[in-house]
């Protein structure tokens, strides 16, 4: 891992606050990437190279400032992540009065690197799943043996029960939030990013908030979040669960965004189910709004089946009448 340049001069200049002594951090090329000396930015540092190839602290007093080519004393540490030193930690001063803070500079700086590791990882994973989920609702799903291959690479199962919750972001009116249509300038652009982020982790640490839980932006207005039921389908209890979940997400989200109207499919197992689940819950959804109005809950099964033949896609209507000619098949034998 590289030391990024932005967190290599927060740390130099919170260090210093602290301090109240230069500080300077170089990477694993020994070139200085954050220092107190803005002029420095971009130096080779050799007593940093010496530090880094010996994997040693090195100190730099006044007898030997020539031979390690520095104009000031201080120590270099070595900065490590794992088994790799990826930088050194430099600070300005006569070593017998900097060398305690050495190590203690060390151990931040390795834990800021950990972090921002770890927060990385978080993040492209996260960006993983939501491509994931966005392949698993499409039209042109992928083989069922590939999709259990990916799903298996982040952690999740198939085979266990999913329910597709379709939650629309709407003004009071019903009208589509202006994620995209109504963007102008950059600096809107960005504050619609970091709003859609604030949605995705509202949504995340209340709602879909089991390892199992899937989720993604479908579109500008549209959550979707594929919902584990924990205690299976046929537990009478999972629906009045469901519901009271989404209601407390309307509560946290509708200040936000001005209202939310959600729709919920039938549990399903399989990656081909989770598509007509999906299909169920963005129709349960829509119909629902045009029916009876935005900002309510609306399960597929609540729907009059007059008025939802109407609105659901095809492929979702061939779902509903093969289930219902199967049953009564069932009652004929």
């Amino acid at each position: 891992m590289k030391i990024p340049f932005e967190l290599a001069q927060s740390i130099v200049d919170r260090a210093m606050r602290i301090l109240g002594k230069n500080v300077n951090i170089m990477d694993d090329a020994a070139q200085v990437i954050g220092s107190g000396d803005p002029s420095r930015i971009g130096e080779y540092h050799y007593a940093a190279a010496v530090a880094i190839a010996e994997n040693r602290t090195v100190e730099v007093d006044k007898d030997n400032m020539e031979e390690l080519r520095c104009k000031h004393t201080g120590i270099n540490v070595p900065v490590a992540l794992g088994p790799d030193i990826v930088g050194v930690v430099g600070i300005t001063g006569e070593p017998d009065e900097v060398r305690g803070y050495g190590e203690l500079l060390k151990e931040f700086v390795e834990l800021m690197l950990q972090q921002t590791l770890l927060t990385e990882e978080s993040q492209l994973k996260r960006e993983a799943c939501a491509h994931f989920v966005a392949d698993l609702i499409s039209e042109n799903q992928e083989e069922e043996s590939i999709l259990a291959v990916r799903a298996a690479l982040l952690g999740f199962r198939f085979g266990i029960p999913r329910v597709a919750v379709v939650i629309s972001l709407h003004r009071g009116s019903g009208k589509g939030y202006p994620f995209i249509g109504e963007l102008g300038t950059g600096r809107e652009e960005l504050e619609t990013q970091k709003l859609r982020n604030n949605i995705m982790e509202l949504v995340r640490t209340n709602f879909a908030t089991c390892e199992q839980d899937m989720l993604t932006f479908s579109s500008g207005d549209h959550v979707v979040v594929l919902k584990s039921i924990v205690d299976g389908p046929g537990d009478e209890n999972w629906a009045s669960q469901l519901r009271e979940s989404c209601a407390k997400l309307q509560e946290r989200l509708s200040p936000i965004v001005g209202g939310i109207t959600i729709g919920i499919g039938r549990p399903v197992a399989s990656p081909s189910g989770i598509r007509a689940s999906y299909a169920e819950a963005f129709s349960a959804c829509h119909a629902g709004k045009r029916l009876w109005g935005p900002g309510r809950i609306y399960f597929v099964d609540d729907l009059g089946v007059a008025e939802l033949i109407r609105e659901i896609p095809a492929a979702t209507r061939r779902r509903f009448v093969e289930r219902i000619i199967g049953r009564l098949l069932e009652n004929d034998t």
